[in-house]
C-alpha cells in the first residue's frame, strides 16, 4: 500500500513502508498507481525527444519495465476503457497514416496487447 502519491511536471513521488520513493524526469505527462498490480506507471518525455516513454515501477521504487515510443509504434496516454485493467492509448503507423488504438498493458513486463481502435 502506498500513500501520499504526488505528480508534478518533473517528479512523481510516493511513500511506501515509511520510505519516500521519487522518480525525476525531464517532463512528466501523467502517472497512475494501480493498487491491484502494485504498480506505478509514468508517461514522460526525455529531454530533446518528442516521443513519449512509459515506465513501470514497483511500489518499492524499483523499475519493473520500460517502453520507448518509436516513429512507427508508440504509447501516448492512459485511457478510460472498461474491461481492461490498465488501458492506454497508443498509435501505429499504417502506411503513411497514424492510427490510434487502445492497448492493455501487461503489468508483469509492460508488453502491449492491442484491443481496438480509439476514435
Amino acid at each position: 500500500m502506498i500513500k501520499d502519491f504526488s505528480i508534478t511536471e518533473t517528479t512523481v513521488s510516493w511513500m511506501q513502508s515509511d520510505k519516500l520513493n521519487k522518480v525525476e524526469k525531464h517532463k512528466i505527462d501523467d502517472a497512475k498507481y494501480f493498487k491491484n498490480e502494485k504498480l506505478i506507471i509514468v508517461f514522460y518525455y526525455d529531454k530533446n525527444d518528442m516521443l513519449p516513454c512509459m515506465i513501470g515501477y514497483n511500489v518499492d521504487g524499483t523499475e519493473r519495465f520500460y517502453f520507448k515510443s518509436k516513429d512507427e509504434f508508440g504509447v501516448d496516454s492512459f485511457a478510460n476503457k472498461s474491461r481492461m485493467d490498465i488501458p492506454v492509448v497508443g498509435l501505429m503507423k499504417e502506411g503513411d497514416v497514424y492510427t490510434d488504438y487502445y492497448f492493455e498493458v501487461d503489468p508483469k513486463d509492460g508488453s502491449l496487447d492491442r484491443y481496438g481502435r480509439a476514435y
